[in-house]
């Protein structure tokens, strides 16, 4: 069975760096995800029980998306896999993926821990036989197209009031895959802004997208594939003026998944948690936002977003600058108007409780929406829980009014992980043994002095334990040469300096 990639791979491919002389430079909207190699054979019975099993409560019986859950408000609604149109839209690869590693915004946990490997890709090709009752791509894909060649026309046209757009502006084709890679052609606009593409080859496997470059900027069409390709194919391309008005900007929307991970940090496995920060920034005029200056040949940037101290940046992606040293990433994506999506995923040390500093470099006016998993990891005000019904998971959302250079602040308490085993067997790490002590003298602290007097000195005492492990982990990449010495400084200076107030506070109730 012949399927189509996400779109998303085609406009990472399409819009990827050029390669031909004086064809302008493309940066990429997203990178080509790393696609996990599917097995030579399946267990479709298996694939079916475990279906059964764990699925059908969100997915439905049948796969048409209307499980319990969706019935009853608990879950957001789910496409239906019987959906012909959004099944030739997925791979088989695609949705192994998001059974192992889940979709917490949508409340799908991840089954990497509950399902072995061989199990996943058994549910995952059982989905796809789901709506092997109807026609193959390959038993319409002639009615739908039987032409060896296309052609492609658009119209440039400039979306800023008084923008112009500028005579004989050179158009470029691009159009390939993974797999073959990229073509490009290349033509001029008329008098009228339009252009023409002839003859171009027809691939089943290919997207198409038209390409303009205006104030060293580049602007896309929409990219098409063989679903909505006919023998002429209309690629309109929009160019905006520029703009550097921050006020242009505002923050509409702040996702973050977080969930448990585990990585290996100062040659020790570190306990932590993988989040994935969404943000949906709004460009409210009708101008792109960039900032002139470059960083380096046609490379402009566009939005500096900080994230809390400690964390590791894992994100890759042609558009992300990441300055590691200040917790920082630069997006160089031209800000269209209208809404941005800009995706940063990072690793931040947990042990059991942390304060999350979020730095803003913009107004925000919209909700913060955080899902956890597993369920013993809880978050504090200003975010409330709004549903704690789903599957593994807990959603928490905050009403968020804050201007720029302000910073959106919030508690995470509870176990998120297992502690590594030590390999030495019985032996007890000093990691592991200070949580056990800190738990004693808790105990001790309820027993001799009683429950009010411990509440009373607990959130003091957990920021005081969380600031101390930052204080520590900030240590340890200055010692690896991971943050320069100033910035180290000024970091440990500011950490220090709220520790000190803490343990002032904490004197001051131990003479009550």
């Amino acid at each position: 069975m012949r399927r189509s990639l996400p779109a998303f791979i085609f406009i990472a491919l399409l819009t990827a760096c050029s390669g031909l002389a004086g064809e302008p430079q493309i940066i990429a909207t997203l990178p080509p995800p790393l696609v996990a190699q599917a097995p030579n054979t399946f267990d479709l019975e298996r694939g079916a029980r475990l279906y059964a099993a764990n699925c059908t409560s969100c997915h439905g019986v049948n796969g048409n998306g209307r499980g319990e859950l969706v019935l009853r408000g608990q879950v957001p609604s789910m496409p239906s896999f019987l959906d012909e149109a959004h099944m030739r839209q997925q791979t088989l690869e695609g949705y192994y993926a998001i059974i192992t590693n889940g979709n917490l915004a949508n409340l799908m946990p991840p089954w990497r821990d509950s399902l072995s490997e061989a199990e996943r890709w058994d549910v995952a090709q059982y989905v796809f036989t789901l709506w092997q009752n109807l026609p193959t791509p390959e038993a319409t894909e002639a009615a739908e197209f039987d032409r060896e060649t296309f052609d492609v026309v658009g119209q440039v046209s400039n979306g800023t009031a008084g923008g112009l757009v500028p005579p004989g502006l050179r158009v470029f084709l691009r159009y390939g895959n993974q797999t073959d890679g990229l073509q490009s052609l290349e033509t001029t606009i008329d008098a009228a802004g339009r252009f023409r593409f002839d003859g171009v080859p027809y691939n089943a496997a290919y997207g198409y997208v038209a390409l303009a470059r205006h104030n060293d900027r580049n602007f896309a069409s929409a990219v098409v594939t063989r679903e909505t390709i006919r023998e002429t194919v209309d690629l309109p391309i929009t160019l905006y003026e520029l703009t550097e008005d921050p006020f242009s900007l505002k923050l509409r929307a702040l996702d973050m998944q977080i969930e448990p991970f585990q990585q290996t940090f100062t040659n020790e496995l570190t306990n932590g948690l993988l989040i994935t920060q969404t943000m949906v920034v709004n460009n409210n005029s009708d101008r792109v936002f960039s900032l002139g200056r470059a960083i380096s040949q046609s490379v402009y940037p566009s939005l500096l977003v900080q994230l809390p101290p400690g964390a590791i940046i894992l994100s890759q992606s042609p558009t992300l600058i990441v300055a590691q040293e200040q917790y920082a990433v630069i997006d160089t994506t031209p800000i269209l108007p209208g809404d941005h999506r800009l995706q940063v995923v990072y690793f931040l040390p947990y042990d059991d409780g942390a304060l999350i500093d979020l730095p803003l470099n913009m107004t925000f006016e919209g909700t913060a929406t955080l899902v956890t998993s597993p369920k013993t990891l809880q978050v504090g005000p200003p975010f409330a829980l709004v549903q704690a019904d789903a599957p593994m998971v807990n959603v928490y959302q905050a009403e968020v009014e804050l201007s720029g250079g302000e910073a959106l602040r919030f508690e995470l308490s509870g176990r998120a992980v297992q502690r590594p085993v030590t390999p030495r067997g019985g032996v007890v790490t000093v990691d592991s043994l200070l949580p056990i002590l800190a738990l004693g003298l808790a105990a001790i602290a309820v027993a001799l002095f009683g429950l009010a007097w411990w509440s009373r000195r607990r959130a003091p005492d957990r920021e005081i334990d969380v600031l101390t492990r930052q204080i520590a982990h900030l240590d340890a990449l200055h010692d690896e040469g991971r943050i320069n010495h100033d910035a180290y400084q000024r970091q440990r200076a500011a950490l220090k300096a709220r520790l000190a107030v803490l343990l002032a506070r904490q004197e001051r109730l131990n003479r009550v």
